[in-house]
Formats: structure tokens, sequence, C-alpha cells
């Protein structure tokens, strides 16, 4: 289905193979690439990681300012630089006690144990069975920290998380919009899994010619920071596509960045950059509860 398809009179998310990846073929023979601290590909992710992070805790703040209460440091942090944000620089809060959370293609658990260490209780799912394996026996050499929250690692999809009926507080999709059959159908379910007053995050690919040069011509073929075939530039997904299928899935835009990789290292967030890499956090509305009669 192309991105650009209106999301007029959407059907109900149907968790069967239109929301599967696009070759499952091809991401467990590359399986290991994702998972092995060894490999570019997963060296390429954990560069993006800290950014990715920052805009979480930022976004995770602002949705639970009430609950949490932390909000103060990152208003600061965007006086000084409203549109390119250091996370390095923003002193982002540092306890999401109880916060529940599923990471959906969690991978090695890249995300999944940092946002933990926050508190947050995370359910990690991915459907490469090894990837999971892989990750249980990395969760194992880690040293357990007092106050912290968990992580619970599943070999699952979206299918089996619809079905299991559960939703959370927080719902993370990172890199993964880009491989799916159906994004549209995907990005519904996805926003099914969001609790009422919850927070949606996706990371993924904007379909330009700079995201073509830069994640296909340069990081499969150049540079082989990922291994070849892992894009097709054709699925990369507009951020007009995204807000609009997100919104047809019952939540409402909350911020939206470019993830900039810097020519000294590291990655940084961009709100006026989106051309390549981006990510995008979705909120819904609080359901007013019934008044007593």
């Amino acid at each position: 289905m192309s991105p650009q398809t209106s999301t007029t009179n959407a059907k109900p998310a149907k968790p069967r193979s239109e929301t599967a990846t696009r070759d499952s073929e091809l991401f467990a023979r590359l399986g290991g690439a994702w998972r092995n601290p060894e490999e570019s590909a997963w060296r390429s992710l954990a560069a993006m990681n800290e950014a990715r992070l920052g805009f979480i805790y930022r976004e995770v703040a602002k949705a639970f300012a009430d609950s949490q209460g932390a909000n103060a440091q990152n208003t600061a942090a965007q006086k000084t630089n409203p549109h390119k944000i250091n996370v390095q620089e923003a002193n982002f809060p540092h306890s999401f006690q109880g916060l529940r959370a599923l990471d959906l293609g969690c991978g090695g658990g890249l995300t999944a144990f940092p946002c933990a260490a926050t508190g947050m209780l995370v359910r990690a799912v991915d459907a490469d069975a090894e990837t999971i394996r892989h990750a249980q026996v990395r969760q194992k050499t880690l040293p357990p920290r007092a106050g912290t929250g968990a992580v619970e690692f599943v070999q699952g999809d979206l299918a089996s998380e619809v079905q299991r009926g559960a939703q959370y507080d927080l719902v993370l999709s990172l890199e993964v919009l880009e491989h799916i059959n159906d994004p549209q159908a995907f990005v519904r379910g996805l926003g099914g899994l969001v609790a009422s007053g919850g927070l949606l995050v996706v990371s993924t690919l904007n379909r330009t010619l700079r995201s073509f040069v830069a994640a296909i011509a340069v990081g499969e073929y150049i540079a082989r920071l990922v291994p070849q075939g892992t894009h097709e530039w054709q699925r990369f997904i507009p951020p007009d596509a995204l807000r609009q299928w997100a919104e047809a899935a019952g939540t409402k835009p909350q911020a939206i960045a470019g993830l900039i990789p810097s020519p000294l290292g590291g990655w940084h967030l961009d709100d006026n950059r989106l051309g390549c890499n981006y990510i995008a956090a979705f909120a819904k509305p609080q359901t007013a509860k019934p008044s007593p009669r």
C-alpha cells in the first residue's frame, strides 16, 4: 500500500499478514546484525539511540507531567535552543516508576533496557526468536539495580499483542514501520494498544532524495553501516502520511523531530530537519470517567 493512501473510512485493524514484515526470511537472515554489538548495524543503531531516548524521555515527561512532576527542565532546555536539542544537556528526568511500556520490534533491547532503568515496566516484543533469546541472555548478565523497572522479552508481533488485549501508557515502535507490508494498518494497530492518556512513539525514515542517498546509497553500499537489502526506498514514510494514520488510530500529534548524525559522532534532535530519519510522538486523549449517579 502506498503511504499516500487516504485514511478516510479506514477499516478496523486486522491482526493478519498485512501487518507483518515485508520479508520474514530477509530479517531472519540478517537478524544477527541487529543483535550483535560487534556488527556495524548494531553500532549504527546504538549511536542513534541516545537521541531517540532523549526524545522519548522528553515526551513522556510532557505527557505525564502531572504524575511525574518533571517538565520544567525540558522547557528550559528548549528555550535556550528551541530547534536543535542537545540531549546530553537537557537533564531529562530519570524516574518513570511503574509506567507500562511496550517496545514492539525491540531487537536486542537497545531501547528496552534503558527505559527499564528509568523505572518503566517494559514488555519487549520481537518476531525473531533468536533475537529474543540473545536479549534474554544479555539480560542475565546485567547487574540488578535497586529502584528500576523490569523488562520482559517475548517473541511475538503486532497480531499477538492485539490478540492479547493489553494496553500501555507508552507504545514504542522504532525503525520498524518502513519494513511493514501495510504500514497504515500497522499504525492503526499500534494506536489500539495505547491506553487512554498514553503515548505512541514511532521512528522511521522519510521518503526523500536525502533519505535514499543517506540510508541506501551510503548506509548500505558505501559505508556499509547496515546490510545491503535492509531498506526499500518506496516503503519510507512521509511525516504527513504517518500523522494521518496516527490520527485515524485515535491519537493526536504531540511532537516530531529529525534524527541527525553529528559530524564528530553521535546523533542529535532537530525539529526542523525531517528529510531523513525522524521520530514522532502521538498522544491518545484521556477518556473522561463517567460521573457517579
